[in-house]
């Protein structure tokens, strides 16, 4: 009788650490997905805001090409229209003196 108690309880403690060793497991294989899944989604967050900024720098370069070339125009404008002046101012002068 004794006998057969002590074999229970044996039996007993040995699927308490099969189970223990069962829960231990998925415990850990859930908390590495966990941390796997948490490394891809801060990852993934990383890169978009990489190329977010990128696109940002790459609308900055764009509309500073943009006014620059508006600006070279202007500038261009200006003088041609100075020059313009300039030569109207110097042939009505010169019809003046003759």
């Amino acid at each position: 009788m004794i006998m057969i108690i002590i074999i229970i309880i044996i039996i007993i403690i040995i699927i308490i650490i099969i189970i223990t060793i069962i829960i231990i497991i998925i415990s850990s294989i859930i908390s590495i997905s966990i941390v796997i899944i948490i490394i891809i989604i801060f990852f993934l967050f990383f890169f978009f805001i990489i190329i977010i900024i990128i696109i940002i720098i790459i609308i900055i370069i764009i509309v500073a090409i943009i006014i620059i070339i508006v600006i070279i125009g202007v500038v261009v404008v200006v003088i041609v229209i100075i020059i313009i002046i300039f030569n109207i101012v110097i042939m009505v002068s010169l019809a003046n003196l003759f």
